[in-house]
């Protein structure tokens, strides 16, 4: 009887070897993506989680006088302040999230620019002088309107680009 070959199993050996490994390869591929998809996932939902708080503070500020005025242009400020200091990994979502900043950093300005007329207006008596300071004051709130309308429009915009970028479909 001849003796058996050792070259079939040595070669039987390496083709299950190279298998396994190529399908390791795949395998590790597959979990570091769907790790990074659940990253991405958790950093769009803090993002949206804040970019949230702020829309509803805006939303439910009922413009009484000059101190509501400038408490919600402090509260916009805090979330400007939660933005930046929101952990972010994904490069797409730290460049909203430098937009957004942008964003409330311009509301929170123009609440307190309208603050200020508001007590402009209000401090104002029933001279030349004070009517002059009245219409200044009308004339800074127009301004502020307009400021406020084209920041709002911004800010819509790119919570539509968050959105589409955070929608299961995109990752």
């Amino acid at each position: 009887m001849k003796p058996r070959s050792k070259r079939p199993l040595r070669t039987a050996r390496l083709s299950i070897a190279i298998a396994l490994l190529l399908t390791s390869a795949g395998v590790t591929f597959f979990i570091s993506r769907y790790i990074l998809a659940a990253k991405q996932v958790a950093q769009c939902n803090r993002l949206n989680e804040i970019l949230n708080e702020g829309h509803a503070k805006v939303l439910a500020f009922q413009a009484q006088d000059e101190i509501s005025t400038h408490q919600l242009a402090s509260e916009l400020e805090g979330i400007t302040l939660k933005l930046g200091g929101a952990e972010l990994s994904d490069p797409n979502l730290r460049h909203y999230r430098g937009n957004f900043v942008r964003v409330y950093r311009e509301l929170s300005q123009d609440f307190r620019k309208l603050g200020q007329a508001l007590t402009l207006a209000n401090e104002a008596d029933m001279t030349q002088t004070g009517q002059q300071q009245v219409k200044q004051a009308v004339s800074n709130v127009r301004q502020v309107g307009i400021s406020v309308a084209q920041t709002a429009e911004n800010a819509d915009r790119l919570a539509g680009d968050v959105n589409s970028y955070c929608a299961p479909s995109a990752q």
